[in-house]
């Protein structure tokens, strides 16, 4: 570890562990932010599932590290505002949690929809049509969801120093919630359900200087740099 150089991340999360944690000073190397043009994303098709017409989405391993917890807890208590909430959560959940998680919402239980692991091609539409992704992870350091997302113009809802939260502009790309307010996450997605929140939806926003560095050009540029 006191040999490296880069930490290949798209926020400054990690890089600041780093130094914290090991006193290893090391500069971030960004991947890109895919656009819509980008061969991964052109081939965008309707995806053949009994999904709602309307749903807030999550993607990833169902688990206390990516803030299932949060989600479960917070949708309790936006059920209250807007009982027609659904979201979809798309990833493995093992059995177990499965059963904790139906039993803590009880009669709202059907309000998370699990659809499983599901192809790349499935996913992709299914993001784009969300409302918005729901990603309150504990930490993630490299949120491919996060990066997918806002690559498909869909806006990101996340916690406070987590590593996704230097993606995100409130009102611009999504919103931002301090991880120890559930009543704040509830009201979010209350006021996304809503139509409350005015999103950009012709091209992705970032902060500035990630606008600039996380273009495929600039990015893989500076890859190949940092390799040569």
């Amino acid at each position: 570890m006191k040999r490296v150089d880069r930490v290949y991340s798209p926020s400054k999360f990690m890089a600041e562990y780093y130094k914290s944690k090991y006193r290893i000073n090391v500069k971030v190397l960004r991947p890109p932010l895919l656009s819509e043009k980008s061969s991964s994303c052109k081939n965008i098709s309707n995806v053949d599932l009994k999904v709602p017409k309307r749903y807030f989405i999550f993607v990833g391993n169902v688990s206390h590290r990516k803030g299932i917890n949060l989600i479960v807890e917070a949708l309790k208590f936006a059920l209250k505002k807007e009982p027609t909430i659904e979201i979809l959560m798309v990833g493995n959940c093992e059995r177990k949690e499965f059963i904790r998680i139906k039993k803590i919402l009880g009669k709202n239980n059907k309000s998370l929809i699990f659809t499983g692991v599901l192809p790349k091609q499935y996913v992709y539409p299914l993001i784009k049509g969300a409302k918005a992704s729901i990603l309150p992870s504990i930490v993630d350091n490299l949120p491919n969801t996060a990066i997918e997302s806002l690559s498909l113009n869909t806006p990101v809802v996340t916690c406070k120093n987590n590593g996704v939260d230097e993606l995100i502009i409130p009102r611009v790309n999504g919103e931002i919630f301090d991880r120890n307010s559930i009543s704040d996450f509830a009201q979010i997605m209350v006021n996304i359900w809503r139509g409350e929140y005015s999103y950009k939806e012709v091209d992705v926003t970032l902060p500035q200087p990630l606008a600039s560095e996380m273009t495929e050009e600039n990015a893989i540029r500076n890859l190949i740099q940092f390799v040569k």
